[in-house]
């Protein structure tokens, strides 16, 4: 267990480009309920980076974060305006924690995880979760299948002899 406590949840927020943000929140909080400590911020099409780093400075203070645990703010992708938002924000705020590549099974994993952690723990938890789930899926079903995942054919399976 972290200095962060037992009962403290690490504030987290989502930072990207136009609704993605706020999806991701509607699609965690239909699956685990509404969350506390969770907060957006979604970067229009001519929103300037300093904006945005500003608006999640505010999300940040909104949620009244303790230095001692941090905060995890997961952007969409690393080397957008989103991410690097963010970076200046983790450069005025160490105690903030910065993961690019948000996804949903990355922010599930995240906050089914982040009470009794701190930020630096959960941006490994996110980081690994975001690595466990890509997958390709029609591979692992033509493996299944018998198939040649290559796409060179069958591997001689009786149901496709019967073509």
């Amino acid at each position: 267990m972290s200095e962060a406590g037992e009962d403290v949840n690490v504030p987290v927020v989502f930072v990207g480009h136009a609704e993605l943000p706020e999806g991701v929140r509607s699609a965690v909080e239909m699956i685990l309920g509404p969350q506390e400590n969770l907060s957006t911020v979604q970067l229009g099409a001519a929103a300037d980076p300093a904006e945005t780093a500003r608006q999640i400075g505010q999300a940040l203070d909104q949620m009244h974060v303790n230095a001692q645990v941090g905060a995890l703010v997961l952007a969409d992708l690393q080397g957008g305006s989103p991410s690097n938002a963010a970076a200046a924000v983790f450069l005025e705020r160490r105690y903030v924690r910065v993961v690019a590549g948000l996804s949903l099974p990355m922010a599930l994993e995240v906050l089914v995880s982040r009470q009794g952690r701190a930020a630096g723990e959960l941006a490994e938890v996110a980081v690994a979760a975001g690595q466990r789930s890509v997958t390709d899926v029609s591979s692992s079903l033509e493996a299944v299948a018998g198939r040649d995942p290559s796409g060179g054919g069958t591997t001689g399976s009786a149901v496709d002899n019967d073509v």
